[in-house]
């Protein structure tokens, strides 16, 4: 009966254990997640101050060309900016949650090397399987990254007219 008692206070212990594991790991990544989305948010206010800056303060309506183009590329500059952070923090939070999960399941005893080497070959698959998907992505955040259309622009693609959202 002792021993019984005592094996059981064992797995008890181990629960324990793996429990306050897991949940340190959450915790940590919480407070990674939100370090990371605070330095992102940080650098995007510090980047559009600058903008705002550099660019002369304009009245409401501008009297000539030259001022209204420069209002134009600094609301431009800050939509990009806003943007690249947003991507940035999505990116992080992904990273951040998948590294977390995959640790919580390697601590509850899961092996997780099938499951990443199935991650791999699926995205394999699914790079070839939807090359035209991402290579739309990666041009987008180029078009981004390069400024060539902005928010509230009006593009003619050929078949299809309308406004950049």
């Amino acid at each position: 009966m002792f021993v019984i008692l005592l094996n059981s206070c064992h797995h008890l212990i181990i629960l324990l254990i793996f429990t306050i594991l897991v949940i340190l790991i959450i915790v940590i990544a919480l407070v990674l997640n939100t370090i990371v989305r605070i330095a992102i948010s940080r650098f995007v206010k510090s980047a559009i101050k600058r903008a705002n800056d550099k660019a002369p303060q304009y009245k409401k309506i501008a009297d000539n060309t030259t001022e209204l183009s420069a209002m134009v590329m600094q609301q431009r500059t800050v939509q990009r900016v806003k943007a690249i952070g947003q991507l940035f923090s999505s990116a992080a939070t992904l990273i951040i949650w998948t590294v977390a999960i995959t640790s919580a399941l390697s601590i509850l005893g899961i092996n997780v090397a099938p499951l990443l080497a199935s991650a791999g070959v699926a995205g394999v698959a699914l790079g070839f399987g939807a090359q035209t998907l991402i290579k739309d992505f990666l041009a987008g955040i180029f078009i981004i990254l390069e400024d060539q259309y902005g928010v509230g622009d009006v593009v003619d693609l050929g078949p299809a007219i309308g406004t950049v959202e």
